[in-house]
């Protein structure tokens, strides 16, 4: 291989993401999956932990709108069961609809 195909190569290749640039797209403030790890300080922690970590999580802003989403519906359906006169469903004090 001699320099030019090296160049060349190299053009295509994609470097892999840092914890921090992950915890940023997933919403999660800087440093968030920096915790202490088997005895290790924080600043310690190595990354394949926080992958993990970011891997097994839900991107705060979908869940976000996905739950103020369900509360929009939500609210809908409690609106037309009260004009409704439709007493199967009651809300109780928490929230939750359930049966009388």
């Amino acid at each position: 291989m001699d320099v030019t195909d090296a160049i060349a190569s190299a053009r295509f290749l994609v470097r892999r993401l840092t914890p921090t640039e992950c915890e940023r797209l997933q919403g999660f403030p800087d440093g968030w999956t920096r915790i202490p790890y088997r005895g290790r300080l924080p600043d310690e922690c190595p990354d394949g932990p926080r992958y993990k970590a970011l891997g097994n999580s839900m991107c705060v802003p979908c869940m976000r709108w996905i739950g103020e989403r369900i509360q929009m519906v939500d609210a809908v359906l409690c609106d037309d069961i009260s004009e409704s006169g439709n007493a199967r469903y009651q809300r109780e004090s928490n929230g939750i609809m359930t049966e009388p």
